[in-house]
């Protein structure tokens, strides 16, 4: 109990850290906005994406190989995602450059809209971190009450109160992760799911095959289903189909933005179920993808997402460093 105790003061230290570095920013940013009479969310607009998912599965394969190469060729697989990220963000450059030259991705007046997006972001952050973490204690405390054995996430093994290791601990947490897994399921497969896409693609332009919208989500919900199979606790399983019962009684009870919803929740099912090696992580980060997902939908963009991702993480990488300073 004693070590439960400290390990929730170091937590609570942590956040605290961190909301200390970021309200300066927030404050800032929220001044900057009422100066400039900008609104929190931008104006609404078509949320027009030029891929299909044959584009999602090229760019995952992309995002995901070039990491797990470097570990094979023997780079410490706490540098190898950070390494990755220069290579994927110059590839990715190139893929768009040959494949959609003169496709705009991002609007060009969308820039001034920064006090905005940094203010929301600091909201989100305030709002969904107390209630992640919280949620998180809540099912580890229950978890050993019930003699059960939470997995711990790789990163938890790191003795973070080494510099260089601390240093990797943040770049990955705070960087390289929320970009690569916000571009993945917020950029990429959330606007696949809501249908708005463009009539060029990255590959397959002419080829592939227009999956109705209603049946998109089903994809994603049995990639869900695969993934809690491979886990080889059973309650991974249990969650999912609670999941997919929620889903189809809220097809039921539910009328109004219908095709936001459906995609938001599919996608933010997902982004929790590929943590489901680190059980029972999964149930709260769904949470945080409901909420990403959200920020998502209503900036048609990605960038609040990353923020509040890397926020959000920051509260653990200071939490890593913390507890390997005070273990020493």
């Amino acid at each position: 109990m004693r070590d439960e105790f400290r390990e929730l003061a170091l937590l609570v230290l942590a956040g605290a850290i961190v909301l200390a570095i970021m309200t300066p920013w927030g404050i800032l940013a929220e001044r900057q906005r009422r100066r400039q009479r900008l609104p929190l969310y931008p104006p609404p607009q078509v949320w027009r994406k030029p891929w299909g998912i044959s584009d999602i599965l090229l760019v995952t394969a992309l995002l995901y190989v070039i990491p797990a190469t470097l570990v094979e060729l023997k780079i410490d697989p706490l540098v190898a995602p950070v390494a990755a990220l220069p290579l994927q963000l110059l590839l990715l450059g190139v893929l768009r450059a040959v494949l959609l030259p003169g496709v705009p991705l991002w609007a060009g007046d969308r820039w001034r809209w920064w006090p905005s997006g940094v203010a929301l972001a600091f909201r989100a952050w305030l709002i969904l971190t107390p209630m992640t973490l919280g949620l998180n204690a809540l099912i580890h405390w229950l978890y050993m009450e019930l003699g059960a054995s939470p997995q711990e996430h790789p990163l938890s093994q790191v003795d973070a109160s080494q510099y260089w290791n601390a240093c990797w601990v943040v770049l990955q947490a705070c960087l390289a992760a929320p970009f690569v897994e916000e571009l993945l399921f917020r950029g990429m497969l959330l606007p696949w799911l809501l249908g708005s896409r463009d009539r060029r693609g990255l590959v397959g332009r002419t080829s592939e095959p227009r999956l109705p919208v209603r049946w998109r989500p089903w994809i994603v919900w049995g990639l869900v289903l695969l993934l809690a199979a491979s886990s080889s606790r059973y309650e991974p399983l249990v969650f999912a189909a609670t999941l997919i019962a929620t889903y189809l009684l809220l097809q039921r009870i539910l009328r109004r933005h219908r095709r936001s919803r459906n995609a938001c929740f599919a996608s933010a099912a997902l982004f929790a179920m590929v943590h489901v090696g680190v059980w029972p992580t999964p149930i709260p980060l769904l949470l945080l993808g409901l909420g990403w997902g959200w920020l998502a939908l209503r900036t048609r963009s990605i960038v609040v997402p990353v923020v509040a991702h890397g926020t959000f993480n920051a509260v653990s990488a200071v939490f890593m460093i913390l507890r390997g300073v005070f273990d020493r």
